[in-house]
């Protein structure tokens, strides 16, 4: 272990998350036509992705302000796409996986660009802290003709000088899958798994593993990785960055809030299977049926109140 490493406390070891006492709520699995609601790093903004044609425009990815208004259309697209979306740290561009492709829309104009191609599929992107790169996951490789390991796995684009690299294979040793930039850019939070399992672990940038965290067997799966940013001072559980995810069974069972420092997992309020928290953690963008129809659509509120609580509905089907 290198120096200033913190080992991972005992109860976080595989095996152990059965000792969190079980959650009885559960949110049940319904049609949505918004889905991936992202909120950008000064909580102004949040973009969705809309399934169908609606009064809105046509299916793709859109943006409205957290308080309300009508969404914009940024990037047309289709039932499954754009979707994943990640914004710059200054918020004035995004990165969304369009088609199993990297897009970067500028959030202003709407302009797009698509500055690589790969035949392995490019998914979930997360834009690093100081800007320069996004971490995403290859989910293809091919075995005819056949190409290296890590043409599959976490790859790197440098969104400066174009380039990309991969830091870890999908197909060896070490872990790859969906990841959040931690520590403010110096390791991965990283969703991994084969046939025994999900698990998360906790990796150097630079591809060496710190730690496996915490783990649920097949066919459990963890899902909706989320980061939370630190808060201020005093305030409670969110005094330090963590990550967020859900537990799949048969329903959403819970949903694990995992701090960074010091290493330690907890339950969290459940969160539905699109729900996304705002940087801070203290707001949620839910996805729930609109009591005029049965599709689902977006409501925003704060994260800790409790069930009963009225929400503030930021979007609406109506057919185009």
């Amino acid at each position: 272990m290198a120096p200033g490493e913190q080992s991972i406390p005992r109860r976080l070891l595989v095996g152990d998350l059965a000792a969190l006492p079980p959650d009885d709520r559960s949110i049940p699995l319904r049609a949505v036509v918004d889905d991936y609601p992202a909120w950008s790093p000064d909580g102004r903004l949040i973009a969705f992705h809309r399934r169908y044609p609606s009064s809105y425009g046509p299916p793709g990815l859109y943006i409205v302000p957290r308080h309300g208004g009508t969404p914009r259309l940024l990037l047309t697209g289709g039932f499954y796409f754009p979707r994943e979306v990640s914004f710059s740290p200054d918020a004035g561009r995004l990165v969304c996986n369009s088609a199993n492709q990297l897009v970067f829309v500028d959030v202003g104009s709407g302009a797009t660009s698509r500055p690589m191609y790969t035949d392995n599929g490019a998914t979930y992107p997360d834009w690093s802290p100081d800007g320069r790169h996004v971490v995403y996951f290859r989910i293809f490789r091919s075995g005819f003709p056949p190409e290296p390991e890590d043409s599959a796995g976490l790859h790197l684009f440098d969104v400066e000088a174009g380039l990309d690299r991969p830091l870890w294979s999908g197909y060896g040793a070490e872990p790859a899958g969906p990841s959040k930039w931690i520590r403010d850019g110096a390791a991965l939070a990283v969703l991994h798994g084969d046939i025994s399992g999900w698990r998360l672990s906790v990796a150097r940038l630079l591809g060496s593993q710190i730690s496996g965290a915490v783990s649920v067997p097949f066919p459990k799966a963890f899902w909706n990785l989320q980061h939370l940013g630190p808060a201020r001072p005093r305030s409670g559980p969110l005094a330090t960055e963590s990550v967020v995810m859900l537990v799949l069974g048969q329903e959403i069972e819970r949903t694990l809030q995992l701090t960074i420092d010091p290493l330690a997992i907890s339950d969290r309020r459940l969160l539905g299977l699109w729900d996304a928290l705002s940087p801070t953690g203290r707001e949620v963008a839910v996805v729930r049926p609109d009591p005029a129809d049965s599709l689902g659509v977006i409501y925003v509120g704060q994260a800790d109140a409790p069930p009963q609580a009225r929400m503030l509905q930021l979007t609406r089907y109506e057919p185009p």
